[in-house]
C-alpha cells in the first residue's frame, strides 16, 4: 500500500537552546491517490495481517499487529482549498 500525496508546506520545529544540531521538522500534505496491491485485498477490504503495518513509535520501537478487530469509522469531512 502507498499513499500518493501532494506537497503542502514544512513546518521547523523549536529547537531547545544547546541542541542547535538536534533540528527536526514535519512535512504535511494532501493525500491525492491510495495504491493497493491485490494481495493484501479480502472481500475488497484491506486485511491487515496480510498488510502487515509497521508503526513508528520512536526510536527503534515498531510494532506490528498480530490480531485485527473493528472500531467504529471516523467521520470524514472535505478539505478546503
Amino acid at each position: 500500500m502507498a499513499l500518493e500525496c501532494k506537497y503542502w508546506k514544512t513546518i521547523e520545529l523549536p529547537v531547545e537552546p544547546g541542541h542547535e544540531a538536534q533540528r527536526g521538522s514535519v512535512v504535511f500534505g494532501q493525500v491525492v491517490g491510495v495504491h493497493i496491491d491485490d494481495g493484501i485485498l479480502k472481500d475488497g477490504r484491506v486485511d491487515v495481517l496480510a498488510f502487515k503495518p509497521v508503526a513508528r513509535l520512536g526510536y527503534r520501537n515498531t510494532p506490528r499487529p498480530k490480531t485485527s478487530g473493528a472500531c467504529a469509522a471516523p467521520t470524514i469531512r472535505a478539505i478546503s482549498s
